[in-house]
């Protein structure tokens, strides 16, 4: 449940195998419009991205962070991002996405997408493709869209020897590396 906020006050001991994470859901009244579990807080559904505003918040907000990196000389994982893909259309997911990227990437964080193949896939498990535009706005080579949002990012390990072959290809394209199949929900 930690945000970006809760950096500019979090002390960790000075061991270099412990790692801050936060999670970015900012703008929260965009990307989680519609969402049931947040109860009472629940924004409200019909809600764009892409004002000056959010970009205005992201500026800020990439600020925090790399006063932190400055503070503390540690970097830190952003463990979630995304947006509620119910009452979001595909469309300004992609462009959050990109945004999100192009912004936090010279801070050199590493990032992880929340969810996947649920409330905010990456992956359709119906057709068992991915969904147009995603992968390219997160850095990733994608061939569902005919020019790529962003540039392909170095690659990282094969954590998982057990990964399916057809996920192995993606494996090699992330900078980190998958540890699960995206494609299952019981991990």
């Amino acid at each position: 449940w930690s945000g970006i906020d809760s950096l500019a006050t979090l002390e960790l001991p000075d061991d270099p195998n412990i790692h801050a994470t936060f999670h970015y859901y900012s703008p929260f009244d965009f990307t989680h419009q519609g969402a049931s579990w947040t109860g009472d807080a629940m924004p409200p559904i019909g809600r764009r991205y892409g004002t000056a505003a959010d970009a205005q918040l992201l500026q800020r907000d990439v600020a925090k962070l790399q006063a932190y990196i400055e503070r503390t000389g540690h970097t830190p994982f952003m463990g979630e991002t995304g947006a509620y893909d119910a009452h979001i259309p595909l469309a300004q997911r992609v462009q959050y996405h990109a945004a999100i990227t192009k912004a936090f990437a010279p801070t050199g964080i590493g990032v992880c997408i929340w969810a996947y193949t649920n409330t905010f896939p990456f992956w359709d498990q119906a057709s068992g493709k991915w969904l147009p535009g995603l992968r390219a706005a997160i850095g990733l080579p994608d061939d569902t869209v005919a020019s790529p949002v962003a540039t392909q990012v170095a690659a990282g390990p094969l954590l998982n020897p057990s990964l399916p072959a057809a996920l192995r290809g993606i494996d090699k394209e992330l900078s980190g590396a998958l540890m699960n199949d995206p494609r299952r929900l019981d991990w």
